[in-house]
């Protein structure tokens, strides 16, 4: 979730994560194909306040 908030927050951001794993992998490559709608991107904006 944290890497498609990022996304979404600057779409010309490359967040490059650390794995450990391919499991990780698969989950951090993933977070490319959620896209937040504006209420929920609001709501993780507001919690980071």
């Amino acid at each position: 979730m944290a890497l498609a908030w990022l996304l979404r927050r600057s779409p010309v951001m490359m967040p490059i994560p650390g794995t450990g794993s391919v499991q990780h992998l698969e989950e951090n490559m993933a977070a490319a194909g959620i896209t937040l709608d504006d209420a929920t991107y609001a709501e993780l904006e507001a919690a980071g306040k």
